[in-house]
């Protein structure tokens, strides 16, 4: 969990082939009045469940990077949960 009573956050960034893998589920501000942030900057993020926002406030930014999830993703799972999640990726300046 990341922010699980409080404020917490985890900033991946690497190479493409780089892989973090969480057993279970990554719970992003799981409590009321929390926030947990992912920052995910190349490579990829691989996990059973993702919960963004399950009781608190969870936000997720990918840049250039991916996700493996074998099973759900969740964005605002519980009343007062807000999940936020940004996709961004680079355009190519071929001509």
């Amino acid at each position: 969990m990341i922010g699980n009573n409080n404020e917490g956050e985890f900033d991946q960034t690497g190479t493409s082939d780089s892989t973090n893998t969480v057993s279970g589920s990554l719970v992003l501000g799981a409590a009321t009045g929390s926030s947990g942030q992912y920052d995910l900057d190349e490579g990829t993020l691989s996990e059973a469940n993702l919960v963004v926002g399950r009781a608190g406030n969870g936000t997720l930014v990918q840049s250039n990077a991916s996700t493996d999830d074998a099973g759900n993703i969740a964005l605002g799972q519980l009343t007062g949960g807000a999940g936020f999640y940004t996709l961004q990726a680079k355009l190519s300046d071929s001509a």
